[in-house]
């Protein structure tokens, strides 16, 4: 980039609150400049498919970003919480209630609260 020095880009990437962008931007620079210069031959359909796939790349990114900081609700934790445990209390009681053979009841309500616990 005309401007710019190595340094000034690098410091650019890893101070921005947006790194990727500016990184993708980087490189989307960096394959235009090789294609004007000659050093990149690529016919125009495969350039652009090259620039969506960065396109699509990034957008990826943004959204898992987006999922990530997206709290989950305190109070459904809380409650999630509470049925795991009383399925792990209520669960090995129906099934010695149900079960007369004391080794198949454990062996059957070990199998099914470890199933279900987080």
């Amino acid at each position: 980039m005309p401007g710019i020095d190595l340094h000034g880009m690098f410091g650019m990437a890893t101070i921005a609150a947006a790194a990727t962008q500016v990184l993708l931007h980087m490189i989307q620079v960096l394959i235009t400049q090789a294609l004007d210069d000659g050093v990149l031959q690529v016919t125009p359909p495969i350039l652009c498919r090259v620039y969506r796939t960065l396109s699509r790349g990034l957008v990826n990114l943004v959204n898992a970003t987006k999922i990530k900081n997206t709290r989950f609700p305190y109070p459904c934790a809380q409650i999630i919480n509470i049925f795991l445990m009383l399925h792990m209390i209520w669960t090995p009681s129906m099934i010695s209630f149900t079960i007369k053979v004391p080794r198949l009841a454990v062996i059957v309500s070990f199998s099914r609260c470890l199933a279900c616990s987080p």
